[in-house]
């Protein structure tokens, strides 16, 4: 017989996310006498510790980690059920925490938040930018109800909805020869010339898809920069060339644009792709995906996946 309550479960949750009572309780706007006294009636009810009070922060005992994750499983469940009884077609309201990759955020974002917003005043839209490798955790654990990111992933585990394919363009300096052509290939693309985001950018490996399948891999593709506009710069200052997302390049002015060359078809693409837990997505994360794609540029949404990128090199 079920003697818990979700909101025990909710207190659970916080706990392991702020690792401090005092924290968590006002997170969950209750006193710390009140949180404490409930996580501590949840252990009881379980028959085992789950959080290791002599460690500082606190610590989630071992079985403390699997209630953890199961209880984000359950207050997920929760949710849908929420959304089922109050109605999809009546208004939608609560929370929608999102994660997005930088390489997406800067150009995406923008696209769809005024938009989102405007429709759904009562929806509380949160978003945090991380790299796909957390990205992928927080979600997996339901700490975030759906990511932005570039998909395929590895993990079958997680639903993914594609919403667009994006080109990618190559930039050269004012010097660079194959500025002469309209178009270039992809075998044209030289590894020893090529500026790069630093690992655990998904951006970067699909970037070096591109000179590594023509055996062109050199020590100089590795550059240690987060930011793609670092890389933007050193371009500008004659140096090599880079590879950038459609979205990016069209943010440069008339006189960098000159510099940007497109790839013969098919050209090369990144799927971006809204990803959830494979938990049934909630309403409000449908509303999102209905927003991205309804406010996508024009030009992306006839973008086909006729070669995409692989995310490993």
């Amino acid at each position: 017989m079920i003697s818990w309550s979700l909101t025990q479960l909710e207190y659970l949750v916080a706990l392991d996310e702020h690792r401090n009572f005092t924290q968590a309780a006002s997170a969950c706007h209750v006193s710390q006498p009140t949180l404490s006294t409930q996580v501590q009636k949840l252990e009881e009810l379980l028959g085992a510790p789950l959080f290791d009070r002599l460690q500082k922060p606190l610590e989630p005992t071992q079985i403390g980690h699997q209630v953890v994750l199961q209880a984000r499983h359950i207050l997920a469940e929760a949710k849908v059920l929420d959304d089922l009884v109050s109605g999809e077609l009546t208004r939608l309201a609560g929370p929608l925490k999102i994660g997005v990759i930088p390489t997406l955020s800067p150009y995406l974002i923008p696209w769809f938040v005024g938009p989102f917003m405007a429709a759904y005043p009562e929806i509380q839209l949160q978003i945090e930018e991380m790299q796909t490798a957390e990205l992928i955790v927080h979600i997996a654990e339901e700490r975030l109800d759906a990511g932005l990111l570039v998909t395929p992933l590895p993990q079958s585990s997680l639903r993914e909805t594609p919403l667009y394919y994006e080109p990618f363009v190559a930039y050269l300096n004012e010097g660079h020869p194959l500025l002469q052509m309209d178009k270039i290939r992809e075998e044209q693309v030289q590894g020893d010339e090529l500026w790069l985001l630093q690992e655990g950018h998904c951006f970067r490996d699909q970037a070096i898809s591109l000179c590594r399948d023509q055996g062109r891999a050199d020590s100089r593709l590795v550059f240690e920069s987060g930011s793609l506009e670092t890389l933007i710069r050193l371009v500008d200052r004659g140096m090599g060339m880079t590879i950038l997302p459609y979205a990016s390049a069209m943010s440069l002015n008339a006189q960098q644009k000159h510099r940007i060359r497109q790839f013969h078809d098919p050209q090369p693409v990144r799927e971006v792709s809204m990803v959830t837990a494979r938990a049934p997505i909630t309403a409000r994360a449908k509303a999102l995906i209905q927003t991205i794609i309804a406010h996508v540029p024009a030009y992306l949404k006839d973008q086909q996946a006729t070669h995409r990128l692989p995310l490993t090199s």
